[in-house]
C-alpha cells in the first residue's frame, strides 16, 4: 500500500501560523515563536542596538504572545540576542548596498 502526498496550496487542514519563526538555541534545539521578526522592526526603527537590555526587554515583549517557561528566561535571552545581532547587521548590510 503507499500513501500520496498532497502539497499544493489549499489542501492542508490548518492555515500557516503567519510571523511563525524558529529560535535556535546553542544545544541545537528550536522553539517556534511568533511575532520575533515584528519586535525585531520595532526595535530597530526605534534606534535600539543589540545588547543585553534590549534582549531583556524582547524576551519580556514575546512572553506575551508565546509561552517562555521562567527557567529558560536566561536561554531565551541569549537566542534572541543573538538572532538580534544578526537581524541588525543584516539591515546595516543592505543599508550599505542601498536597499
Amino acid at each position: 500500500m503507499s500513501a500520496q502526498i498532497n502539497l499544493g496550496a489549499g489542501q492542508c487542514c490548518t492555515q500557516p501560523v503567519k510571523d511563525y519563526r524558529l529560535l535556535s538555541f546553542p544545544d541545537g534545539s528550536q522553539i517556534g515563536v511568533v511575532g520575533l521578526d515584528e519586535l525585531f522592526d520595532d526595535a530597530h526603527r526605534d534606534g535600539k542596538t543589540p545588547d543585553l537590555s534590549v534582549a531583556i526587554e524582547l524576551v519580556r515583549r514575546l512572553s506575551k504572545r508565546n509561552y517562555i517557561p521562567s527557567n529558560l528566561l536566561e536561554e531565551y535571552g541569549d537566542a534572541v540576542l543573538r538572532e538580534y545581532r544578526k537581524y541588525c547587521a543584516g539591515r546595516e548590510g543592505a543599508k550599505k548596498l542601498g536597499k
